[in-house]
């Protein structure tokens, strides 16, 4: 365990200091950035008219304004960034597919990342970033036996195309 926490940078008992106002700024401007980035895509996405939303465009400006508002968060408080943008890609990718865009996905890592590099206590990092990649594991395991379930049902339709290595379904799990 003692090289597990030193590869970590754990076993230290530094702490990080706090954010100073500029920073905090800073983050606020990121976060307007990544939020311009993202709807930016997202109407791009949708100019394309390769993806109907479930609940209108509201739906999408929603999700794209909740997570970059996490990231304005990601010096003070920045393991509940990192959870908190986690449980949203679970959401926010599963209910509106605009979650696994290219965009969604760099506002998802930079948050994350942001979480374990801020870090006030070193000590935990290990054990969040170990309970975040199981979060993400069970979420993509969910996401498969749910896409298998519903081949089976699809499996029965003469209009689903049987040309890849994988079903449709769970070739747009992966995608």
């Amino acid at each position: 365990m003692q090289n597990w926490a030193s590869w970590w940078g754990a076993d230290v008992d530094w702490r990080r200091p706090g954010p100073t106002r500029q920073q905090r700024l800073h983050d606020v401007w990121i976060a307007m950035g990544f939020f311009g980035a993202a709807a930016f895509f997202m109407e791009a996405i949708r100019s394309l008219d390769s993806y109907t939303e479930p609940g209108g465009p509201w739906a999408l400006y929603a999700s794209v304004a909740s997570a970059a508002l996490l990231l304005a968060f990601r010096r003070s408080h920045p393991m509940l960034v990192a959870w908190g943008l986690t449980l949203h890609l679970t959401i926010v990718a599963t209910v509106v597919p605009f979650g696994g865009t290219l965009a969604m996905q760099v506002l998802y890592f930079f948050g994350i990342y942001s979480g374990f590099a801020w870090a006030s206590d070193r000590k935990l990092v290990p054990y969040n970033a170990l309970g975040i990649a199981l979060a993400f594991f069970l979420w993509i395991t969910w996401f498969l036996a749910l896409g298998s379930g519903i081949d089976g049902i699809l499996s029965n339709s003469s209009d689903v195309p049987d040309d890849g290595l994988f079903s449709p379904t769970v070739a747009a799990i992966f995608c």
